[in-house]
């Protein structure tokens, strides 16, 4: 087991066992270095412990806040962070079809699988069908599997498609984006403050 998971696993146990299931993020903070005294979340990537949670530990989610503190309790893993096999009698498998899995949708792990920029990746575990997010660069062994990301033009081709089935003058104006190397810096917002940022997102 490589340290970060090590980590995950003392964060969930300080969590569960906290008083009322919940955990503020200072005393967590506190409590995970009395175990991991040179622990940084640097060191995996991340800004801080937010981040390394949010990225490393799907069991554990934020529940509030207390002033200008988080406030951590356990989530339920199977709904937020499997990939759940759709049945074969599901309407929306065509018969004959492979089975396939739903991908990640939080915002996390959403990056992480759709930006070819992002540094995490997405790991899917062949036997159980759970994600975990890793550093772009970490060793995976089976049965951990990366997920292959949509490159850049498969993006555009998505970006381009979307235009085309858009009324003037909109298309014009979102279709003139496309042809500047860094079309999606505006394209998300120009869509957004029209009215189809929502349609975008759907494809």
């Amino acid at each position: 087991m490589d340290q970060a998971q090590e980590i995950s696993n003392k964060i969930i146990q300080l969590v569960r066992e906290a008083q009322g299931g919940t955990m503020l993020g200072v005393r967590l903070g506190a409590s995970l270095r009395v175990y991991f005294p040179t622990f940084n979340a640097y060191t995996y990537r991340c800004r801080n412990l937010r981040h390394f949670i949010r990225t490393y530990v799907p069991a554990v989610s934020e529940k509030g806040r207390s002033g200008a503190d988080v406030l951590y309790t356990i989530t339920d893993v199977t709904t937020q962070n499997a990939f759940p096999f759709v049945p074969q009698d599901s309407p929306t498998q065509a018969p004959g079809d492979p089975e396939y899995v739903r991908l990640p949708t939080s915002t996390y792990n959403w990056k992480a699988y759709s930006n070819p920029a992002h540094p995490f990746v997405i790991a899917v575990n062949r036997e159980t069908g759970a994600l975990q997010v890793f550093p772009e660069d970490m060793a995976l062994t089976e049965p951990l599997v990366v997920l292959p990301k949509p490159t850049a033009e498969f993006h555009s081709e998505i970006a381009r498609e979307f235009t085309s089935n858009l009324p003037e003058p909109l298309r014009t104006s979102l279709a003139a984006l496309l042809h500047d190397p860094k079309w999606y810096v505006r394209f998300s917002s120009v869509a957004m403050r029209n009215g189809v940022g929502t349609k975008m997102g759907s494809i």
